[in-house]
Order: structure tokens, then sequence, then C-alpha cells
């Protein structure tokens, strides 16, 4: 199987570096990727939040800003804070259901 996700875009804000309990530094950044298909006049965005550790996250925090271009190469992993909310998001969902999703890469 595979599991690769490569990303080019600008990116929304500085990114972020903080560390974790034990030393690991772990870098947070958000990139606008245009996409290539016009919507009416324009191309619409996607807003991609992405995290980098180690040496990557060290190199993005020295080497980027906001705006710069950016071409990003990772893995697919979902968010643990999605997970967990689930629980007490249930009664909503059943409430207003989603829209039906998938994803393309």
């Amino acid at each position: 199987m595979l599991n690769i996700v490569a990303l080019q875009g600008r990116l929304a804000a500085d990114p972020e570096q903080r560390t974790t309990q034990n030393g690991t530094p772990v870098t947070s950044f958000s990139l606008a990727v245009q996409r290539n298909i016009k919507s009416g006049d324009e191309y619409p965005t996607d807003w991609i939040d992405c995290v980098a550790w180690k040496g990557t996250a060290e190199f993005i925090c020295k080497y980027f800003q906001k705006g710069q271009l950016m071409w990003y190469r990772a893995t697919l992993k979902r968010a643990k804070k999605i997970l967990r909310g689930l629980r007490a998001a249930r009664k909503w969902l059943k409430e207003h259901p989603p829209v039906q999703m998938k994803w393309e890469v």
C-alpha cells in the first residue's frame, strides 16, 4: 500500500515550532493550496493544516515564513482530536447530517 501526499502551496502564516515533553521539535503550519480548475471566475483554495517533526520541523521554521511558496511531501493521518470528539458530536450529527465527502489526491 502507498500513503503519500504531495502539496504545493503558500504558507498561510509563519510556522509555529514547539517541543514535546521529551524534547522532540514539532512544527504546525497551514498551506493554502489552489486548485487547477476554475469555479466561476476564481480558482478555489483549500486550506490544509500540516505537522512536521524533528529535523523537518526545524528546517521549516528556520527557512520559511508566511506567503512563501512551499512543496511538502507527507503521509495522510487522521487527527486524534477529531476521533476524541466523535462521541460528543453524535447527537449533533443526528440533527445535522454531514455532507458526503471523499478524499481525492
